[in-house]
């Protein structure tokens, strides 16, 4: 299994699942059902992390009709819980997420630093399900809870104190410092974070996405298109590079969040993954919105090439440096920040039964 670990902890789902294959035949051969019904959790927790969905849960329900204990149960309530968050399902998630926070027995089956995950998840789900009393009681608690300075307060800012007042307080009471400066506070965590599992650069620069998809967040609100979709494309660009999807753990709630409110925003990401670069570039071409779209997409592949060129994520931001406070219906268009060139350059766990692949 630590052949498992090791490339669990890189991030590498291909391989980790290739290996979860093997184990799987050795606990079949000999009958060893709990260690059948884990396995197809740890694959399942693979699919999730990685984003696809669906395998995920037909790995998940496999486990749970396997194999019954506390621990096991645990756990995958918080990992579905993770899947509900990833599609835009908040109502769910805050479901399966009560259940381990009301039951002791449950919630004494996780670690400690998995139990302060439940509470700021809990508090994430209950803030995108309009509970803002007990979003607000739940990040406050896990914030005195956790180290400071690390990933995990990264984390409670980023949905806490930005994401929060993006979506439910009035653009004219939102100060540029309200959002850039703290994102961007997160954003130097996340890349000099290394307590956190995935010590790799493409985990790093996976949560530096987020920063991105809220900042084209505001971007948007303010009416600069042209930042909004360059962010937005860049944070595709990432997510093509390391071959994960727009649902993957993390940036899929994050999604999720955003689509509700600027769904023409994020569906420039959602269709940059299912297309084709000549299909998508017809489909930029069928908007209004065509000539800032095309060019802020020339542009991302450029930025997200220098940054993982760079091996230092934070550099993306010098094409975006903070700017003054904005104010609504006086925003023009900044096309000006552009890149230096605009050159663009086994079988898999899908099975709920005894097979993995």
């Amino acid at each position: 299994m630590q052949k498992i670990s090791i490339q669990f902890e890189k991030g590498d789902w291909p391989g980790a699942l290739s290996l979860l294959q093997k184990e799987l035949v050795d606990a079949v051969s000999i009958n060893d059902v709990e260690k059948e019904a884990w396995i197809h959790l740890v694959g399942g927790i693979c699919y999730q992390k990685w984003g696809r969905i669906q395998d995920a849960t037909k790995l998940f329900k496999s486990a749970e009709h396997l194999y019954h204990s506390t621990k096991l149960r645990a756990e995958l309530l918080l990992y579905k819980s993770k899947v509900a968050s990833q599609v835009g399902d908040f109502g769910e998630a805050k479901n399966l997420l009560w259940e381990i926070n009301s039951t002791p027995k449950i919630l004494g089956a996780l670690s400690e630093e998995t139990q302060k995950t439940v509470l700021w998840r809990l508090g994430l789900a209950c803030l995108m399900s309009d509970d803002f009393t007990n979003a607000k009681k739940l990040f406050l608690d896990h914030l005195t809870k956790i180290e400071p300075k690390g990933f995990k307060e990264a984390n409670n800012i980023l949905f806490y104190q930005v994401v929060s007042i993006l979506c439910y307080e009035p653009m004219e009471t939102i100060l540029k410092s309200d959002v850039i400066d703290k994102t961007r506070a997160c954003a130097k965590i996340y890349a000099s974070s290394t307590v956190d599992t995935y010590d790799k650069l493409a985990h790093r620069g996976k949560c530096i996405i987020h920063t991105l998809i809220i900042e084209s967040f505001y971007h948007w609100k303010i009416n600069n298109k042209f930042t909004a979709f360059q962010q937005m494309l860049v944070g595709a660009e990432f997510l093509k590079r390391w071959g994960l999807t727009r649902h993957s753990e993390g940036v899929g709630e994050m999604l999720a969040i955003v689509k509700r409110y600027a769904p023409d925003l994020t569906e420039t990401l959602e269709k940059s993954e299912i297309e084709l670069p000549p299909h998508f570039i017809l489909w930029i071409k069928s908007r209004k919105d065509s000539a800032v779209l095309l060019r802020a997409y020339r542009d991302a592949a450029v930025i997200a090439n220098e940054a993982i060129e760079s091996g230092d994520m934070l550099t993306i931001y010098n094409y975006w440096p903070p700017v003054i406070e904005h104010k609504l219906n006086n925003q023009k268009e900044d096309t000006s920040r552009s890149p230096k060139s605009e050159k663009t350059k086994t079988r898999v766990l899908t099975q709920p039964e005894k097979n993995l692949t």
